[in-house]
């Protein structure tokens, strides 16, 4: 099953949404964006600690929980 991470959920005010089948993929997309929309923001492991506890199961619907 898909999953996904949203700047929402480590406390981003951000609609961004990565989706993926695996941890180093979403953690890929979220470091891209990261550092591309939030001024060079990079991953420190208390952010890959967020982003990880953050992942859930695909959303359905555009503001799904």
């Amino acid at each position: 099953m898909a999953k996904t991470v949203r700047c929402l959920d480590i406390g981003l005010k951000c609609l961004f949404q990565a989706k993926g089948e695996s941890f180093a993929g979403l953690l890929e997309q979220m470091r891209l964006h990261l550092h591309d929309a939030h001024d060079g923001m990079t991953i420190v492991p208390t952010t890959e600690k967020a982003i990880k506890q953050a992942i859930q199961d695909q959303r359905w619907g555009r503001f799904a929980h």
